[in-house]
């Protein structure tokens, strides 16, 4: 296992697990919400709901919500929506994946969150440099974070597994 260094009770994998786990469940959630979105009448209801919200708070969010997101709602299909469900689901098991590996200690779930953290880089970069806000800018900054801890832990360890490595023995 590691070192408990970070907060007491908690190693800074166990923290990244937890957001792991964080991630898999918001995925789960929007994955369960893109399948009820199959619904034919999906878009009869986001009219309504879109009125609704224009009547009570202003027209202003209600009409760039009606521009942006409807005419997505009306193209969509069914399969559309699966294929968004099933891909949200996809990606859960991987954060799933890594949170229980990162839980326990695991040095494989180490390496599968460096890469797949490490995929995503170039994507939130390119989403800041579009449009530069706090939390695009807070994301690309965690997920840096997450990965320098990771590659840092891991050198630690294979630093003390050599150390403890009798003399003479293979590598």
């Amino acid at each position: 296992m590691h070192d408990k260094h970070d907060l007491p009770g908690l190693t800074g994998l166990e923290i990244i697990a937890g957001f792991k786990f964080v991630q898999a469940a918001t995925l789960i959630i929007a994955g369960l919400g893109a399948l009820g979105l199959m619904n034919t009448g999906i878009s009869d209801l986001a009219q309504e709901w879109l009125e609704r919200l224009a009547l009570g708070n202003g027209q202003r969010f209600a009409v760039a919500a009606a521009t942006r997101v409807l005419p997505w709602f009306n193209a969509a299909t069914p399969r559309h929506f699966a294929t968004l469900g099933a891909g949200a689901f996809v990606y859960a098991s991987v954060f799933l994946a890594e949170g229980i590996g990162l839980w326990q200690g695991k040095k494989w779930a180490e390496y599968l969150t460096i890469c797949v953290t490490a995929s995503l880089l170039p994507f939130e970069v390119v989403a800041v440099h579009r449009k530069l806000t706090l939390v695009r800018v807070a994301v690309l900054l965690v997920n840096s974070l997450v990965i320098a801890y990771l590659v840092w832990e891991l050198r630690a360890r294979n630093r003390l597994e050599r150390e403890r490595r009798p003399p003479g023995a293979a590598s």
